[in-house]
């Protein structure tokens, strides 16, 4: 018989005040997983990132937008998966931020997506049926 790997899936509205909430479950569940200090910091920071650009930029009015996130332990990994219905925007391309200028000097944004990338072993975009979905991989389970 198959054994189940852990998993959790939780939705989240495109409101800064659920943050708390996604971050909370998020933590509980690496730890539960036996994630590595270092790579639960890195899930935490990739996935604030991702999901506060969501809130910020994704959408043209003002309703609510469901942002699922899907959290996987794999071998010797997780996977992390955010889906949102906002406008088109593959993180995966963008060039580093030049942070040879002076800070007055560099355009507002970009660093805290570049980090995010930096942070994983795997950075995917694919845009399918109206949404966004970002998969993101990380490696350093404890076992």
């Amino acid at each position: 018989m198959k054994q189940r790997r852990p998993r959790l899936d939780i939705e989240i509205g495109n409101d800064f005040a659920e943050l708390p909430r996604l971050h909370a479950a998020a933590r509980d569940f690496l730890q539960a997983a036996q994630v590595d200090e270092m790579t639960r910091f890195a899930v935490l920071f990739a996935l604030e990132e991702l999901v506060s650009n969501i809130i910020r930029y994704a959408y043209d009015d003002q309703f609510r937008h469901p942002i699922q996130v899907h959290f996987e332990q794999a071998a010797g990994s997780i996977e992390v998966e955010v889906v949102d219905d906002g406008r088109p925007f593959n993180p995966c391309p963008h060039p580093p931020p030049d942070t040879g200028l002076p800070p007055e000097k560099r355009p507002v944004g970009g660093l805290g997506i570049f980090l995010a990338r930096e942070l994983t072993q795997e950075m995917h975009y694919q845009r399918e049926n109206n949404l966004n979905r970002v998969r993101l991989s990380f490696s350093g389970l404890a076992r």
